[in-house]
């Protein structure tokens, strides 16, 4: 009598794609951003509340933003011509929300301004993660590079904000 020894074996790994990647970490800045601005999308936000989306906008939201700008720049080749430009006038407008964000957060009497501004912002930052999800959600991570992966390592490790801004 013989024994036959059978041994198993995984099916084959399922190759990860960058937008399996992007979109969890999409979700869990929206969700920070949402906590951050949300509240000041009311113009009856009280002091706390505007001080705490003024921070997270001066300091959390730059450096997201930027590692953002580096990744979509290192993937560009990767992108439409067309979905690029989307891509560089969505980024604009971001960045031109946040400087007149930062600005009203440092005058008086602009509950009004600051939350039209902050419904803009929270409604653009939504919809540029969405057009990058698009962009370049289905290249698989073995085919965008190294400089592309340490990126979106890093983005991917970004902390959350600070808890005592919003709690």
């Amino acid at each position: 009598m013989t024994a036959t020894l059978t041994s198993w074996r995984p099916a084959a790994a399922a190759k990860q794609t960058l937008g399996d990647r992007l979109a969890s970490r999409h979700d869990r800045w929206m969700a920070d951003c949402d906590v951050a601005l949300g509240p000041v999308t009311d113009r009856d936000a009280t002091f706390l509340q505007r001080w705490a989306a003024i921070r997270y906008i001066g300091d959390t939201f730059p450096e997201r933003f930027q590692l953002e700008q580096d990744l979509v720049e290192e993937l560009h080749p990767f992108i439409a011509a067309e979905v690029r430009e989307r891509l560089n006038m969505q980024m604009d407008r971001l960045l031109r929300l946040q400087l007149e964000l930062e600005a009203l957060g440092h005058q008086r009497g602009t509950a009004r301004e600051i939350a039209r501004v902050a419904r803009e912002m929270v409604d653009a930052l939504r919809l540029w993660y969405s057009d990058i999800e698009f962009a370049v959600g289905g290249l698989l991570l073995e085919d965008i590079g190294a400089r592309a992966v340490e990126l979106l390592d890093r983005c991917t490790s970004c902390a959350g904000i600070d808890e005592f801004l919003v709690g």
